[in-house]
């Protein structure tokens, strides 16, 4: 009876940034010369293509596969073992921690995110390992056909924070110039400071912001000097403070709070005069906000729910979303930076390189949850509009 090939598949694993994962196996336990390959391995009896793969995928990285995108190709090889192959291969998203997959003991031992301008690294002057550099070539050609990954979640993120950013620095200038130092001076010593930093929450009549929520806004700062901070604030009438570390907003600080409210939105309507751009930054930037909420850590929880006084200005509204979103990313390095080892103080510290540079790719896949429920259409006007807010100075 004649036998045929081998049954396989292979899984191309695709990140957010379009980037295929491959892993070198140990040398004696590769089927090649070479030993960077992809995940995958023979069908059992009575599997699927599609069950192989996510049995695959699971005992070689201990990632979970969430959809399988596109056929790459199938690919005849035989094998230093002297066995041919018949292989099936598959674009693959998967979920899990992307920096760290469960690679196999004693047969894998090192993997790496592989762009399309590395290829280079799968040339061998073997015809097996040639294969390799097809099937992942294949695969990228794929990710193009398939994935927009201009603006894939986590690609998307790492384009819209400095959006974010620069929207919300320049219209707290404005808002400062234009009448916040004002009610500020008009309300005497001690205005502002805490309750400028925590308004959002703290607007909201006895919102009490607790240990475990001004901890993430304060995890860059001396924690002494900061309730020494909470005691001058309290000694002075701005907030009150609870049995259990918390703070909440006094009346005198409810009423600051209210005029700061108009002052904002007298100020950035003189500069955001564009109703519909603000009208569309509105929506967007609540929408992405109720979906932070999920993935939020204690920073975000310390400055939501927002309390938009009735009657606010979309401009002070806008203003005060966008810098709500930023915690939604503070909370995103935070975590990404405690998942590599490191401190505070550390990353404080860190230069640019492989390290930060890993860190930053881990915000940016942490901080894309909100950002998955948008259309690309909605991804591109979020951009545009944050784009066309003039700022201070700006035309």
């Amino acid at each position: 009876m004649t036998v045929g090939p081998l049954q396989c598949v292979g899984a191309l694993v695709v990140d957010d940034y379009g980037r295929i994962f491959v892993q070198r196996r140990s040398a004696d336990r590769s089927l090649f010369p070479s030993t960077w390959d992809v995940v995958g391995g023979h069908v059992e009896p009575g599997e699927t293509a599609h069950e192989a793969l996510r049995r695959e995928v699971a005992e070689e990285t201990g990632w979970r596969v969430t959809e399988v995108l596109a056929l790459v190709g199938e690919y005849a090889y035989r094998g230093d073992d002297g066995i041919d192959r018949q292989e099936t291969d598959y674009l693959v998203r998967v979920a899990g921690d992307l920096t760290r997959p469960r690679l196999e003991p004693d047969t894998h031992t090192e993997f790496r995110w592989l762009g399309p301008d590395e290829l280079d690294l799968l040339d061998q002057a073997d015809a097996t390992q040639g294969l390799i550099r097809q099937l992942v070539t294949d695969g990228f050609a794929a990710v193009h056909r398939t994935v927009p990954v201009g603006l894939a979640p986590a690609r998307f993120a790492a384009l819209v924070a400095p959006a974010i950013d620069r929207a919300f620095i320049d219209g707290m200038a404005v808002a400062r110039e234009g009448g916040g130092r004002d009610v500020t001076r008009a309300h005497g010593p001690g205005a502002g400071a805490l309750l400028v930093e925590f308004r959002t929450a703290l607007g909201r009549p006895g919102r009490t912001i607790t240990p475990q929520e001004y901890g993430g806004i304060t995890r860059y700062r001396d924690p002494r000097e900061f309730r020494a901070q909470l005691a001058e604030q309290a000694a002075l009438g701005w907030i009150e403070l609870d049995g259990d570390g918390g703070f909440r907003a006094s009346a005198k600080g409810l009423a600051f709070l209210s005029d700061l409210w108009a002052a904002q939105g007298t100020a950035l309507d003189g500069v955001w005069t564009d109703p519909g751009v603000v009208s569309r930054l509105v929506l967007a930037t609540g929408a992405v906000l109720d979906a932070a909420v999920a993935t939020g850590g204690p920073a975000l929880r310390a400055t939501t729910p927002i309390h938009e006084p009735p009657g606010a200005r979309p401009t002070a509204v806008l203003l005060n979303r966008l810098g709500t979103l930023r915690y939604h990313r503070a909370d995103a390095h935070a975590a990404a930076w405690t998942a590599a080892g490191l401190t505070a103080a550390e990353v404080q510290a860190m230069a640019g390189g492989p390290v930060r540079a890993a860190v930053e790719a881990d915000t940016n896949a942490r901080a894309a949850a909100p950002y998955t429920r948008m259309s690309l259409d909605a991804r591109l006007s979020l951009l545009a509009d944050l784009a066309a807010l003039p700022g201070q100075g700006r035309d």
